[in-house]
């Protein structure tokens, strides 16, 4: 026992120094020192005197304190109040760390006067929590509390399998031992304090049996439970749908989760409350305290009138509509509080009574389902018949909409750059301290694109009026809210730059720009300040927000304010030494070299980094970078005047130097390593030369030499890493082949560097990407995935084109199709912003009805609409329609002739009466007409009627300008519009794109043959204006993230991938907290950390966590991404592999809406839904469906082989898993068949030597043996003989063994090979985890 336990903390000792020497000792350290610190232990006493311990907390300023009471839930109604210690009236921005907590560590929060903006912050606060609540605790750790809220899970512990005793020669080698020795005192003080020993490990043994028995219990249980749901799977389990043709636009809402997560609706506690019609103060009461007055109904019935005074609320004598009293109401019990809650409470028992449910249900529900999204949502889809809010929701949004903020808070106008670079001043040389200033950068930049997101939507409806109205439209400049709006343009057919101090950033250039601020807000460097910037497309206008540099606005003359760069195209150059100082730590970060260049009057100037970037020192004495366009070299594979914007990468950059980092270590290593080899084989040639003694004795030699090699790999590692610090570091000259005008000198070596990050695109990145694609790896899904995938391998979305043309011609068909779909939506997104400006309001929907028709309409109806001839759009008949309006029209004329009767009398009366009277003003000579032609604009109907061939000559122009390929010649040719779900797949990554969400119904852009259009003559168009629900804006923003989490992120994969599960959980556990409490719960990296989390707690057996964890992700993952997304469908499928172990009728219906997802995404074929029928086929192998598995592998071989061709690994892996179904199945001839056409494949890709086609050749022989055995017995059988051992059928046992050893060994050997990079998803999720 005590052998075995050293032996174990060995093999751990060894394996925790592995993580060592691969992380790093000072940096594991560290980060154990980050776990286990701690702050201040401060008790808050609230308004009502009781006392809250809010346990250690890591904070800084008061200020924050307050924002964590705002989210607790016993604080999170006092609004107006200050903090108090030792007597002591504490200002906001104190800092917590300088009062004395050893004497006295309770803060009292004390309450304030009112005035009319805190009046009207704690009255929306009010609102906020009863109608649309966010995440509130009841936990006294406030500033953990959401992570313990949503990661409420105890760490996983390994079940251990029951050790031996020891083996009996080891005993009797300790028996004869001590037989042998003299007895002597101390032998027998020995020998007592070995039999206690005994005892105590006898005592050991028993709780270890103990331990193992309830292991089995549970390992029992677990299997019964495995059991009863095969056979509930096996009743209410359906066969798959394999033929569907369409996709069901109605099932997206409708998902599997519905029973199991409930979406949270408030509770109701008021009938309303609002603003009364009393408002505004009368001066006479403001001088008595009276800030404004709200009008409430109870549920008990009764209206009240309410007053807002600088005390608090109480209750009046008014009457809403009728009596204005609003002294202190007699009509009952006096009732005043210094919160509305408190008021009510009194009022209204009831309230008091539906207010704590409601609480209750907040504390209940979880964090995920609860909390808001920063960004608008990525849904494209609206449910037909959806309410969009509750009563009381809609008219708090009402007042807000109605009341011309845009975005304006209520609490006042914010200095929105100061608060920002406040932030970038606080302190962050403690892990805390940097959660702290990350979670303030976080929550002020949130504030800050939530109003630049209302501002910029009032701007382009034209709510707020421009600075310069009389430039032209789209140079407008407006300034709102201390915020700086301005447009960009689009150049859509090539990347040349046309910004300039006349004219407007090109979309291009604002995405560089966009790109060097997430750079620089990374590598965050003191002293170099970046202003807040988003992006708002919106309408086909791209407004970019930035907050206002103070004196930026005062100063007309830029270069008063300029000290780095040049502001007039590089006519005069500015570069003061304090501002190079700045830009040359930038540049040492950013591989950037200095340049020479020559202004208007050839003076020289030697400046870091680019003259395109503007260095401005603020009146605030902070130095600002703007402009960060050019923060990496020019592009040389896209030249001339036109692609003057056509920049590389950052992510090239630094893949391109680590790749010569790696290569120049190699060559380093090798020198070193030719001797050793020759060493080694020399060694190898003795061993071979050795008898079998000599063996047996060099055993013990040959462990000290793995060890002794081990050692040396380490210090080859290590040598490697310290030849990649010593590789020489490229830096690039960014002026080069720009405008830019350099000074005489020899260029031809900078040059070169430029041309080589050109030339290693062409020779290596896309050789790659396309290599990837025919393996099966890295493999996009949509226009989203396609951008991510691409920039993570360092190219531009321009160079779509060159991918696809790279691509075998007749090889790889859903690649070349998926490719063309994001051109096309890319295209069509350009056409669409160029369009829908010069659209009325009034026609838009109609204008997007018609774009959405004539590029995903039937062929047929396309002709139709090509040859001008009209096509409805709706069920009603036109010409029935006209006959119902006439007929409307003369039943009006009549009752018209009939009133006209009977008030010609009253008429005549009235006229003698005022005959005689002169008339000063007559109204209807100004209103005869009603101006109906003014208003409707006729220039519309250009884009209304636009046929399909005038639109998709303008998308072929644009992707054959701007990605360099040719398209069909027809629309109707290309193959992302030929079938149903290729069609929903353009129809979703467009509406993305462009921001468009339509209604979810089935929509009739199903082609069909020539002959079924003569049956049905009638042919309608896909979409009405009806359809076209709303443009919702697409805000592009830099994200913030924090540096502690990467850390533990990657310190968590690297304890991950070598099996070391403890730690990799203490990592991720402590990375999705520090996440939690920078940015809240919806964030993307908190859905990466709950699905690891779920699958170690899979791996330890803690089946019951790991479902809620992969479940919370599965909710989280439809939150941000939405419900039809990639990552939506993959949290699924991780969820069903989970659930297998316990309800097998869930995980298919988990694994059928993966299926689902997929097919709506990616269209008709991808590898993504290959590998889910494959899921779902060995599912149903579980349940004993051998026809539902064999139907879902089929389906997977079809798909392998429309998207690899016959002769792929992936193809013959089919064939493999296929002829398994078949033999479990008992039809062994078929699965011969299947086999043999796997070796043929097999054989022809790797040679007949090969393990896995040597394994395949094994493979069929078993099945021949079978199948002639089972022909035997079928022949015995006819002939009523049984031979002898052949009258029992094989047990289930034996032939489940019989089937893993021949196949799931073959499969995992196959998946060992180098080049398959298939099915081992599915093997290890389906198999293996069991």
């Amino acid at each position: 026992m005590k052998m075995e336990n050293t032996q174990i903390q060995k093999e751990i000792d060894t394996k925790e120094q592995e993580l060592k020497d691969k992380i790093g000792e000072e940096k594991l350290s560290q980060i154990e020192s980050m776990i286990n610190e701690k702050g201040m232990d401060i008790t808050i006493v609230d308004l009502n005197g009781r006392k809250i311990p809010l346990g250690a907390i890591q904070l800084e300023l008061a200020i924050e304190l307050r924002e964590c009471l705002n989210d607790n839930v016993n604080t999170c109604f006092y609004t107006n109040y200050y903090f108090e210690h030792c007597g002591k009236r504490l200002n906001d921005y104190d800092e917590l760390t300088t009062l004395d907590f050893s004497k006295d560590n309770e803060i009292y929060m004390k309450p304030d006067l009112y005035n009319e903006r805190t009046a009207r912050n704690h009255y929306k606060r009010f609102k906020e929590i009863l109608y649309s609540p966010s995440v509130l605790n009841l936990s006294n750790d406030i500033t953990n509390s959401l992570s313990n809220a949503i990661n409420s899970v105890t760490k996983p512990q390994e079940t251990e399998a029951p050790s031996s005793e020891g083996t009996p020669s080891e005993t009797q080698n300790d028996t004869t031992q001590a037989e042998s020795q003299p007895e002597s005192t101390e032998d027998k003080k020995e020998d007592s304090k070995t039999e206690e020993n005994k005892e105590e490990n006898k005592d050991s043994e028993n709780t270890t049996n103990d331990e193992a028995k309830k292991q089995q219990e549970e390992y029992n249980k677990i299997m019964n439970d495995v059991k009863t749901s095969i056979e509930e799977a096996k009743k209410n389990t359906a066969p798959p749908s394999t033929n569907e043709a369409v996709v069901d636009f109605e099932k997206v809402f409708s998902t599997p989760l519905d029973k199991d997560v409930v979406e949270f609706s408030p509770v109701k506690c008021l009938d309303y409350i609002e603003f009364s019609i009393f408002n505004p103060v009368p001066s006479a009461h403001a001088l008595k305290g009276d800030l404004f007055y709200l009008k409430a109904r109870t549920l008990e019935g009764p209206e009240i009138v309410i007053t807002s005074n600088v005390k608090g609320f109480f209750i009046n004598n008014s009457f809403e509509n009728s009596t204005f009293d609003p002294r202190m109401s007699q009509r009952t019990s006096p009732c005043f509080s210094h919160s509305l809650v408190g008021l009510l409470i009194q009022t209204s028992p009831k309230f008091a009574e539906k207010l704590e449910e409601h609480i209750n249900k907040i504390l209940k529900t979880d964090p995920f389902t609860i909390s808001q999204l920063m960004l608008p949502s990525s849904e494209w889809l609206s449910e037909q018949n959806g309410v969009r809010y509750p009563t009381e929701a809609f008219k708090s949004i009402h007042e807000e909409a109605t009341s011309g903020y845009y975005g304006i808070d209520s609490k006042g106008s914010r200095d929105w750059n100061e608060e920002f670079q406040v932030c970038k001043d606080l302190p962050k040389d403690h892990i805390f301290q940097r959660i702290q200033r990350d979670r303030a950068f976080y929550k002020i930049y949130y504030d800050f694109t939530e109003a630049a997101q209302k501002g910029a939507i009032a701007i382009v409806n034209k709510s707020i009026p421009p600075l310069n109205p009389m430039d032209e439209e789209n140079q407008h400049v407006f300034v709102y809210n201390q915020i700086f709006f301005s447009f960009a343009v689009d150049n859509k057919e090539n990347y040349k730059d046309v910004s300039s101090n006349d004219s407007n950033p090109t979309y291009t250039a604002t995405n560089h720009d966009m790109l060097g601020l997430k750079t620089l807000q990374v590598i965050d460097i003191d002293g170099v300040y970046i202003i807040a910037t988003c992006h708002v497309n919106y309408k086909g206008y791209r407004v970019v927000a930035q907050s206002i540099i103070p004196g930026i606005l005062t100063n007309t003359d830029q270069s008063t304010l300029t000290e780095f760069g040049s502001v007039d195209d590089g006519k005069t150059i500015y570069h003061t030494e304090e501002f190079t100082e700045v830009m040359k730590k930038v540049c040492d970060q950013l591989s950037i070299k200095e340049a020479t260049i020559l202004d208007e009057a050839e003076v020289k100037h030697v400046i870091p980094g680019s003259i395109d970037i503007k260095g401005i020192k603020g009146t605030d004495k902070r130095k600002y970078l703007l402009d960060l366009v050019r923060l990496t070299p020019r592009d040389t594979n896209y030249k001339g005047k036109n692609n003057t914007s056509a920049l590389i990468r950052p992510e090239l950059v630094r893949i391109y130097q680590k790749a010569k980092d790696i290569e120049y270590a190699t060559t380093m290593e090798k020198q070193n390593e030719e001797p050793e080899i020759e060493e080694e084989k020399s060694e190898e040639k003795k061993f071979s030369e050795m008898t079998e003694e000599e063996k047996k004795q060099a055993i013990d030699d040959n462990k000290k030499r793995m060890e002794e090699r081990r050692q040396k790999q380490i210090e080859r590692l290590q040598r490697f890493e310290k030849h990649m610090k010593e590789a020489p570091q490229f830096s690039y000259n960014l002026n080069l082949f720009t405008n830019a005008k350099l000074a005489e000198g020899d260029y031809t070596e900078e040059e070169k560097q430029v041309r080589d990050l050109g030339n290693y695109i062409n020779d290596v990145i896309i050789p790659r990407v396309v290599k990837n694609f025919e393996i099966g790896e890295n493999v996009p899904t949509d226009n989203q995935s396609l951008s991510e995938i691409f920039h993570s391998q360092g190219l531009n979305i321009r160079y779509i084109g060159k991918v696809a043309n790279s691509l075998s011609e007749g090889k790889l068909q859903y690649i070349r199709t998926l490719l063309e779909r994001c051109m096309i939506v890319r295209s069509t997104a350009k056409v669409f912003n160029d369009l829908i400006r010069g659209v009325a309001s009034s026609k838009a929907s109609q204008f997007i009805a018609h774009l959405l028709n004539i590029l995903l309409a039937p062929a047929d109806i396309i002709q139709k609409l090509d040859a001008g001839e009209n096509v409805d759009s709706e069920e009603t008949n036109k010409e029935e329609t006209k006959k119902e309006v006439k007929e409307v029209q003369e039943t009006k004329q009549k009752k018209g002739k009939n009133k006209s009767k009977k008030n010609k009398k009253n008429k005549n009366h009235d006229e003698d009466v005022t005959k005689d009277e002169p008339k000063l003003f007559e109204i209807k000579s100004l209103y005869t007409k009603n101006f109906k032609s003014l208003i409707d604009d006729n220039k519309n109907s250009k884009y209304l009627s636009m046929k399909p061939s005038e639109f998709y000559q303008k998308i072929t122009y644009l992707v054959k300008k701007r990605y360099g390929y040719d398209l069909p010649a027809k629309l109707e040719d290309n193959e992302c519009r030929k079938t149903y779900k290729n069609k929903a797949a353009l129809l979703r990554d467009l509406c993305i794109k462009i921001g468009l969400k339509i209604h979810s119904k089935n929509y009739n852009f199903e082609e069909i043959s020539t002959e079924e259009t003569k049956v049905d003559e009638k042919r309608l168009l896909p979409f009405t204006e009806k359809d076209v629900v709303e443009i919702v804006p697409k805000v592009k923003t830099f994200e913030i993230v924090n540096l502690d989490y990467k850390n533990f992120i990657g310190t968590a994969k690297a304890a991950l991938k070598d099996g070391f599960y403890d730690q990799a959980f203490e990592f991720y556990n402590q990375a999705i907290n520090i996440n939690l409490q920078v940015s809240g719960p919806i964030n993307k990296e908190a859905v990466i950390c709950l699905s690891q989390l779920a699958n170690i707690h899979f791996k330890f057996g803690d089946y019951n966590q790991a479902v809620q964890l992969q479940t919370k992700c599965v909710i989280l993952s439809e939150k941000l991404f939405g419900k039809i997304h990639t990552r939506t469908a993959q949290a699924y499928s991780s969820l069903a592999n989970i659930t297998t172990i316990s309800n097998y009728t869930k995980a298919f219906e988990y694994m059928k809406r993966a299926l689902y997802i997929h097919e709506m995404v990616c269209g008709d074929n991808h590898p993504e839904i290959s590998s889910t029928y494959s899921s779902l086929g060995f599912m149903y192998l579980e349940i004993d469906d051998s026809q539902s598995a064999l139907d879902c592998f089929r389906q997977s071989l079809y798909r392998n082989i429309a998207m690899y061709g016959e002769e792929h690994v992936q193809v013959a892996n089919c064939y493999q898993i296929i002829a398994s179904a078949y033999q479990n199945h008992e039809q062994f001839r078929q699965a011969l068949e299947y086999q043999e056409k796997s070796h043929n494949i097999l054989v022809r890709l790797y040679g007949e030597n090969d393990p896995i086609v040597k394994n395949s050749l094994s493979s069929i022989d078993q099945y021949t043996k079978l199948s002639v055995q089972k022909e035997i017995i079928k022949k015995v059988e006819q002939r009523n003989q049984r031979p002898l051992g052949m009258n029992k059928k094989p047990k289930q046992g034996k032939k489940q063994d019989m089937k893993n050893s021949i196949n799931l060994a073959q499969w995992l050997n196959m998946s060992k090979h180098p080049s398959f990079k298939g099915f081992q998803y599915n093997l290890a999720g389906a198999k293996t985890n069991k």
